[in-house]
């Protein structure tokens, strides 16, 4: 440049427009055979910026170009990499907590096969997940048996087959409905109760002073509220079952099912072995709801912000872990 001229100011050249078509082929010609159209699909506005990133003309502004071509080139070819090693991380943490619940789970049951049971805090539990619950329980179950009823009854008065509605409620309510909805309400009214006071001590350091004084926390806080879920789930499910048969009866009066005929459809189909299946899916639920519940409880951290997602996480995992026991449950018994 000749003296008496001015240098152009640098947001001048940031802004040329005729800069940009030139990076653009320096960057194709510094892409390697087999890179050009991947390298295009993300670059082209990368490497306009750059371009107007130069300070000064010249082979230092291409050099500066060239660095910047290598890091798109690096971060393109290890995108793929860094997914893989985020969904790895994320299942080995998965895996991790599955392993640590199962581990819980045996030691829960190793405190039962003793003996070593605080009756005080068992029958507080059962109160708790028991009576408490009783009123949503079979409210839940009334309006289950009136929607089953309500589904079913035109489909069989045009089919001529009214009389199997009776027994078509009561079977789905036996085997399906009663002991699922009855384990995720449990779980969204009861779990989230042991989640959240859990977590409570947990951040607040009362489990620890629970081993301090020589006190198991599991056997103190984890083995009273399985043993409640274990046993009271059954008889709530039983009492949905009712409910939600007496809501089927209810529907089909004004539809033209006798009540003589529901009551000998439900005898007639109804067998023994759908009522014992579906307490025992409701036996297996309690087991899965009140370890989730009681192991998120335990692992929270983080304060009150901690005991809110282990709150969340809790409920969430043991309504999606009731579901998928409940498929191979019926695998095995159906």
């Amino acid at each position: 440049m000749e003296d008496g001229q001015r240098r152009p100011p640098v947001s001048s050249q940031r802004k040329h427009p005729t800069e940009v078509p030139a990076i653009t082929r320096l960057a194709a010609s510094l892409t390697r055979p087999g890179e050009k159209q991947r390298f295009c699909f993300q670059g082209r506005y990368t490497i306009s910026r750059a371009a107007g990133g130069r300070q000064t003309r010249g082979s230092h502004g291409f050099r500066k170009v060239e660095r910047g071509v290598t890091r798109i080139k690096m971060a393109t070819n290890h995108a793929p990499r860094r997914i893989l090693e985020r969904i790895g991380a994320t299942t080995e943490q998965r895996l991790a907590e599955v392993g640590a619940a199962a581990l819980a789970t045996i030691d829960v049951l190793r405190w039962v096969s003793r003996g070593a049971i605080e009756p005080r805090q068992t029958v507080r539990q059962m109160a708790r997940a028991g009576l408490d619950s009783l009123p949503i329980i079979l409210l839940t179950g009334f309006f289950s048996g009136m929607v089953l009823a309500l589904q079913t009854a035109s489909q069989l008065l045009s089919l001529g087959n009214e009389g199997f509605l009776g027994g078509i409620v009561a079977v789905a309510m036996a085997r399906e409905a009663g002991p699922v909805f009855a384990a995720i309400t449990i779980a969204a009214r009861v779990g989230s109760g042991f989640a959240a006071e859990i977590s409570m001590m947990k951040v607040t350091e009362q489990v620890d002073a629970l081993t301090v004084m020589a006190i198991d926390p599991v056997r103190f806080l984890v083995v009273p509220r399985v043993l409640a879920l274990v046993t009271m789930l059954p008889m709530l499910v039983l009492l949905a079952d009712i409910s939600g048969m007496i809501g089927g009866y209810f529907v089909g009066l004004p539809r033209g099912v006798p009540g003589s005929v529901f009551l000998d459809s439900v005898r007639q189909l109804l067998a023994p072995h759908d009522v014992t299946a579906g307490l025992i899916k409701a036996a297996v639920f309690g087991l899965v709801v009140s370890m989730v519940a009681c192991y998120k409880g335990m692992a929270a951290s983080g304060g009150a912000d901690g005991v809110g997602r282990a709150t969340t996480r809790a409920v969430v995992a043991a309504i999606f872990l009731i579901l998928v026991t409940n498929y191979f449950l019926d695998l095995v018994m159906f």
